[in-house]
């Protein structure tokens, strides 16, 4: 029994298995935690630089609410004026863009998310909002992609990708809009920005960033879907912490339920000490119930099991 229970402790904390972003062609990776500011890719160590406009960069809660884990801009953009051409792909012809972002304030006016915009026909690319709050890819070829207009106060993930043919939009995780160009990326003067249009600082994005991704080639939706579900330990741990569950102990019948917004959970399984399976079914909605009644009193385990593949556990007693 003991051997069986040492088995059954380490598959719950050793053996869930992680979505991974995609390392291939992986230029940029901005965590962007609180002030931290560096680059996390292998491919190069240019950081954002905060450019001074006298606002303000905050560390601000992710979309999972964990404090000091994503960037709030107030009047403040980012660039890397140091290493301007760093994130020019015209040679490649090809790149993606990725990030999380919550859209603090309605956008009244064009506001650049990532972007080294010199004009049209003149160079650059353009990840970014229009008058109409709707998301905009811009390859340097018009017209250029408009996505749906998208909500204020939401956490959304953004990916913009061209392959040096076909221009593609996803906005969590779904086909936006997509565009034939077969036309040549061009070379800007400008740094790679965030937060502002690179050749046109006037609107600064009322928002909040998290994990910026930058890839010098176009990255495919299940990639994109991959990247999407990339939980940390933290962000699991976060989630585990929106599953609740009463009572525990539990005698009869326990009660569980869940926040929806920040993942999904599609079945659980329920094991015993020993590891063996007592139940199993599927999961609609984010309430439901499991009967213990008839249950041996001990420890017993709850194995949740989420949309895109991931494991939460929770303990439970039964009196």
């Amino acid at each position: 029994m003991k051997t069986n229970l040492l088995t059954l402790l380490s598959a719950l904390f050793f053996g869930t298995a992680f979505a991974q972003i995609p390392q291939d062609g992986l230029q940029g990776y901005y965590r962007l935690d609180g002030n931290n500011y560096e680059n996390s890719s292998t491919a190069n160590t240019t950081p954002l630089a905060p450019y001074p406009t006298g606002g303000f960069l905050l560390p601000a809660p992710n979309r999972f609410g964990e404090s000091d884990m994503a960037l709030k801009l107030i009047n403040q953009y980012l660039d890397t004026a140091s290493n301007p051409s760093v994130y020019d792909f015209s040679a490649e012809n090809s790149i993606s863009l990725c990030l999380w972002l919550k859209i603090d304030q309605t956008i009244v006016d064009w506001t650049g998310v990532l972007n080294n915009w010199a004009d049209f026909g003149i160079g650059g690319y353009y990840l970014g909002i229009t008058p109409n709050q709707e998301i905009r890819w811009n390859i340097n070829a018009d017209p250029p992609i408009d996505g749906p207009s998208v909500p204020t106060n939401t956490w959304m993930h953004i990916a913009a990708t061209y392959d040096g043919n076909t221009a593609f939009l996803y906005i969590d995780g779904n086909l936006a809009a997509q565009r034939v160009f077969g036309t040549n990326m061009l070379s800007s003067v400008y740094p790679f920005t965030v937060g502002t249009q690179a050749n046109n600082t006037n609107n600064i994005l009322p928002g909040v960033l998290d994990d910026v991704l930058i890839y010098n080639r176009a990255v495919s939706q299940s990639e994109i879907m991959d990247i999407m579900t990339v939980l940390s330990i933290e962000d699991m741990e976060a989630f585990g912490q929106a599953v609740s569950l009463s009572p525990n102990p539990v005698s009869s019948t326990l009660k569980m339920s869940y926040d929806h917004h920040l993942g999904t959970l599609t079945r659980y399984e329920l094991r015993d000490s020993k590891g063996m399976l007592v139940d199993q079914r599927a999961i609609n909605g984010v309430q439901w119930d499991i009967d213990f009644s008839t249950l041996a009193a001990g420890f017993y385990v709850v194995q949740l099991h989420t949309a895109d593949g991931q494991t939460l556990h929770k303990k439970i007693i039964k009196k």
